[in-house]
């Protein structure tokens, strides 16, 4: 079954999405595709397992409009980086990966009721970091990008909140491919946290693999000569804190 019979078939008018996101209800599932299906070319990813778009929509629902097979697993697991100076570094490795600018940002403390629709914390922070590393279009400047999402609408929601799209239009970055490994700008080519959610090292892991993807390490998932990257982790009460970097060659 094709991606538009499947959207006929499963989703309702994208006038009755949020009216910040514009997106049909239940979009998450070209995501969940997309990054289930990257994941398994990594084989640190703890789900892999790729899902055509029939079975993520029929899988249960899990709290509305978010399916089973849209949800991040709860795994372990551990992941290192090296921080040294510029010396340092270029002593340790050929192809040394430079933290061009890096920001966290906090949300309230008050673990009550929320209305996910954007994530306003976030593009405040990208905002930030984008002009310490001199971001101007960050769907040109940045060559990869690793999100966290653990919960595959959420990933639809930061490409609005990082400014690679006009707002209300990330899912066309969807439909277009943009977001694929030989998109305009690639994004979770690890399978992103939807498919590996090892506790605080998930968020860690965002950064490691902008690095590998840098560095040229990323083995069947790596993006063609890329030399900018962003690295998105977050903690707390479903995006409570949120961190970017650039990081770069």
């Amino acid at each position: 079954m094709g991606d538009a019979v499947v959207e006929k078939r499963h989703l309702r008018a994208e006038a009755q999405g949020g009216p910040r996101s514009g997106a049909p209800e239940h979009i998450g599932w070209k995501v969940a595709v997309k990054d289930r299906l990257n994941a398994l070319k990594n084989p640190y990813a703890h789900l892999r397992h790729g899902f055509s778009p029939e079975e993520v929509l029929e899988s249960p629902m899990v709290t509305w409009p978010i399916r089973l097979y849209e949800c991040c697993p709860t795994s372990s697991g551990a992941v290192a980086m090296i921080l040294a100076s510029a010396e340092r570094a270029k002593e340790l490795s050929g192809t040394p990966v430079w933290v061009r600018a890096v920001s966290s940002i906090a949300d309230t403390f008050l673990s009550g009721f929320k209305v996910y629709r954007d994530f306003d914390k976030l593009k405040i922070l990208a905002k930030r970091v984008y002009e310490k590393a001199g971001i101007r279009n960050p769907l040109k400047d940045f060559d990869v990008a690793e999100l966290f999402n653990p919960f595959a609408p959420f990933e639809l929601m930061e490409y609005d909140a990082l400014g690679f799209c006009e707002e209300g239009k990330s899912v066309s970055l969807l439909r277009d491919g943009v977001t694929e490994i030989d998109g305009e700008l690639p994004v979770n080519m690890s399978g992103g946290v939807v498919c590996t959610n090892s506790g605080i090292s998930s968020a860690v892991n965002r950064h490691a693999e902008i690095a590998l993807q840098l560095m040229g390490k990323a083995e069947g998932r790596q993006v063609k000569s890329p030399e900018v990257g962003l690295a998105h982790s977050w903690g707390g009460n479903m995006g409570q804190f949120h961190t970017l970097a650039v990081l770069t060659l």
